[in-house]
């Protein structure tokens, strides 16, 4: 692994079905950001077959008891809480669908080897997966190989704790898609990346807000100001998640937040959230199933802060 950030740690994950282990690495974002970050570093067995399946799995399931355990006093490491969390990798994902699902829900599959099930992101959600696009394409191929026996596919993945972390952008770099302009601009050749591997390179952006301290009575990070996310995905049929920030208000454990929606007339529609709530980051799935296709503005309004989005909602 190589980080700008200064690395503080690192440690092997095992399991019991091989010896073929992953890596994790425990990153000092500061001065610029008053947080560590831990990455993971994952390469699980390839290919189909049920022994290979079964052989991914237990090294899946060691990633996210490791992962547990991390965010518990006592093991190897213990992380800090709302400490931003990456898992990425060849992961070799091939045939079921359940290694994938163990990683972002946290749905262990030999709970006698590795324990419990857990909720992994701090606020008891799923992780997320930044399913980069292939650039210029509709597509979310990572691997390709034009004179090789497999389809282009995916199996190159990055998962991350999203209560703490922003995706800002992520694609993957096909240069044989590329309009020749493009690959002007960029110094770059057609066939770079089919001359250098059968991966595509992924490229990931993240955006960790800034932190002015953290609350003594939960432990978890606070925000230093409001903000009000653009909601995703936008256009929308029928969910869609917004995302806002609280920060301490004159030393007040909970303040007054209101988030509403309102159609493009200005008229009150339905009032999302309206209630007491603590500094922090949230996360909330809006359903407009029951109202019509159109443009919408949802307000978020709390203290002396206020501030609007547009959202479409397409049917």
């Amino acid at each position: 692994m190589l980080s700008k950030f200064p690395i503080t740690g690192s440690y092997s994950i095992s399991n019991f079905t091989d010896n073929m282990k992953n890596g994790a690495f425990l990153l000092n974002l500061r001065p610029k950001y008053e947080s560590d970050l831990l990455v993971i570093l994952a390469h699980p067995k390839c290919c189909s077959g049920n022994e290979n399946e079964t052989r991914r799995q237990a090294q899946v399931d060691a990633i996210m008891q490791f992962i547990r355990e991390a965010k518990q006093p006592g093991g190897d490491l213990t992380i800090n809480t709302n400490i931003p969390i990456i898992i990425m990798g060849d992961m070799n994902f091939v045939g079921s669908a359940r290694q994938r699902q163990t990683i972002l829900t946290g749905d262990i599959f030999e709970n006698n080897y590795y324990g419990t099930d857990f909720n992994p992101d701090w606020d008891t959600t799923s992780f997320e997966d930044a399913k980069p696009y292939t650039t210029n394409l509709p597509m979310t191929f990572t691997s390709y190989n034009e004179t090789g026996d497999y389809c282009p596919g995916r199996l190159d993945y990055i998962f991350y704790s999203g209560s703490v972390l922003e995706l800002k952008n992520s694609y993957a770099l096909f240069t044989m898609e590329m309009p020749n302009d493009t690959l002007v601009q960029y110094s770059l050749a057609y066939n770079d990346v089919s001359l250098v591997s059968d991966h595509l390179p992924i490229v990931a952006d993240f955006n960790l807000p800034l932190v002015t301290g953290v609350d003594k009575k939960t432990g978890f990070v606070i925000p230093d100001n409001f903000i009000l996310e653009q909601n995703f995905p936008n256009p929308f049929n029928p969910t869609t998640k917004i995302k806002f920030q609280i920060p301490e208000v004159n030393g007040r454990y909970t303040i007054p937040v209101r988030l509403s929606v309102y159609d493009s007339l200005g008229n009150f529609v339905i009032n999302i959230l309206d209630e007491e709530k603590p500094p922090g980051y949230y996360e909330i799935d809006f359903e407009g199933g029951s109202l019509s296709s159109g443009v919408y503005f949802y307000k978020l309004q709390s203290s002396n802060f206020f501030n609007v989005k547009k959202m479409i909602l397409l049917k």
